[in-house]
């Protein structure tokens, strides 16, 4: 076997990593993410 044939690359191997932290429960930031909010910039402090 070639070494090419043994590789995963790009999303493939993405996708594989996800699924083996997905069954070890330690995937992070699964949630939709929202995107940008208007009128808020980063630092911005809240009370």
């Amino acid at each position: 076997m070639s070494p090419e044939q043994g590789r995963c690359c790009g999303l493939a191997l993405d996708g594989r990593v996800a699924n083996i932290l997905k069954v070890l429960g330690k995937l992070v930031n699964t949630i939709k993410q929202i995107g940008c909010l208007r009128g808020i910039k980063i630092g911005d402090e809240y009370h």
